[in-house]
């Protein structure tokens, strides 16, 4: 048996497993108002009648999307990441109780805001405990789990929100950040981090409880790549100027905003946040419970197969077709609302909006929603990579918020097929930004990925080549 083998991963996937606890509460909070704003609506909710507006209670989570990873960034190296991880969990469950509590519509609005800043603060922070948790040979498997994890939580929302009652729905909520609140002791800190802070001797403990039974001499060769790694870091200091150094950091920086500008701008933040209310205003004559349920179901097993297609195709190919699927789905989905505004009775035609709702999460969970974080995590050298993704998502989140708040305008002055046609005019404007700028760095390393982008656009005779072969191309200027 070799010493690998003799390795026991137990604690590690305790510490991932109660990770992913958070990952699911922050997925039911992201989608919660898709089962709530029909009973904040019906006749008898302590809401009706008030000031309640629809748009700002999808707004504000966004609001707290864009501030998320700015609090993470300025918390996750000097606290660490296990008290960072505290006030994710911290935020959600503030956020379910004031939903609790909530007696005016204002409460309501903050209280989105806190989950928003959880969800924000989660893509910033989680992977990168999860990936200086682990060892490199069960990093791809504990890395494919967090998508899973709040998938699962999108779902739960969609099948049990629309069959329960408001108090339930947030009691269903607060479920999975109390356990993860109650459990939060058992999480070791990240042992960079403690080697960052120069606490060395609780670093070597912890790796040596992540791996029990590792021979010493295999946590010893870890422990030394891990502080060789932290010197380095702290030898190319992270700076703002740093970003805009090089051409290889610019090229990252504008590609990954890019592509996070035409994520958020698909229409997925205003979609699955109103889901349930999308089929009733199509006038589908099947149970809106039920077409609520398979977009969830579907986006959750459709999201499953994502990895393994991105291992099949890499990340380049998906993000074109995944793109052009949105653009084909939304097209017809917005030709349904205006043909419902042109008079005509559309309850005939009710598998129209659900097949192409059902087309568009495919196609969304096929491409852009597993392959367009990790290209941009893959694109930022080492030096700079905290910086720069954090900077990405909250350019990205203020991306959704945009979308939101320009849907709810389209929607009151041209109508509600103008909005969806707008996210379908942005995703065929993807199509080309993906194939001509966005490069396939699968199987890729990352010193390769960085002299790929550090060469120039043009050819000797002044040609523009695509960025993969700018890697191989031997005559450049």
């Amino acid at each position: 048996m070799t010493a690998e083998q003799k390795i026991s991963y137990r604690n590690l996937y305790l510490s991932a497993f109660i990770i992913n606890i958070v990952y699911f509460g922050v997925g039911e909070s992201n989608v919660w108002t898709s089962p709530a704003i029909p009973r904040l609506k019906e006749e008898g909710s302590k809401f009706a009648g008030t000031s309640f507006n629809e748009a700002w209670l999808v707004s504000c989570f966004a609001i707290g999307q864009v501030l998320g990873p700015l609090i993470s960034g300025c918390f996750m190296d000097t606290l660490g990441r296990k008290p960072t991880t505290f006030l994710i969990i911290l935020f959600l469950v503030i956020s379910s109780s004031l939903l609790a509590i909530a007696s005016t519509v204002e409460v309501l609005y903050i209280a989105r805001v806190f989950g928003g800043f959880s969800f924000g603060m989660s893509v910033s922070v989680l992977p990168v405990y999860v990936a200086e948790l682990s060892d490199p040979a069960v990093r791809a498997t504990l890395n494919s789990f967090p998508l899973a994890s709040r998938s699962l939580g999108y779902f739960v929302m969609y099948a049990v929100g629309p069959i329960v009652s408001y108090m339930n729905l947030i009691l269903i909520t607060i479920v999975a950040p109390v356990v993860a609140l109650l459990l939060i002791f058992l999480l070791p800190e990240s042992p960079y981090h403690l080697f960052a802070k120069g606490k060395s001797e609780r670093a070597h403990q912890t790796v040596t409880w992540l791996r029990r039974g590792a021979p010493k001499e295999v946590i010893q060769a870890e422990v030394d790549t891990m502080q060789k790694a932290v010197e380095e870091m702290k030898a190319n200091k992270r700076s703002f100027r740093a970003l805009f150094s090089s051409r290889a950091s610019i090229r990252a920086l504008y590609i990954s905003c890019g592509l996070l500008f035409f994520l958020q701008m698909s229409g997925i933040p205003l979609i699955m946040s109103i889901t349930e209310s999308l089929f009733i205003l199509a006038q589908v004559n099947i149970s809106t419970k039920l077409c609520t349920l398979v977009f969830g179901g579907l986006m959750l097993t459709v999201g499953l197969l994502g990895p393994i297609v991105t291992r099949h195709f890499g990340f380049k190919t998906p993000l074109v077709i995944s793109a052009f699927g949105m653009f084909l789905s939304l097209s017809v989905f917005g030709a349904h609302f205006y043909l419902i505004s042109l008079g005509h009775d559309m309850s005939t035609y009710s598998l129209v909006p659900l097949s192409s709702l059902v087309a568009y999460i495919s196609f969304f969970s096929l491409g852009f929603s597993n392959s367009a974080f990790a290209v941009v995590g893959e694109l930022f050298a080492p030096n700079v990579k905290a910086l720069g993704t954090s900077l990405t998502n909250s350019i990205g989140f203020a991306c959704a918020l945009l979308s939101i708040q320009l849907y709810y305008a389209i929607k009151s002055a041209l109508g509600i097929h103008f909005g969806i046609w707008t996210f379908a005019l942005t995703n065929a404007l993807a199509v080309p930004f993906t194939f001509f700028f966005v490069p396939n760095t699968s199987g890729m390393s990352l010193v390769e990925i960085q002299e790929m982008l550090s060469k120039p656009w043009f050819d000797k005779r002044n040609k523009v080549v695509p960025l993969e072969e700018k890697y191989t191309m031997n005559e450049v200027c």
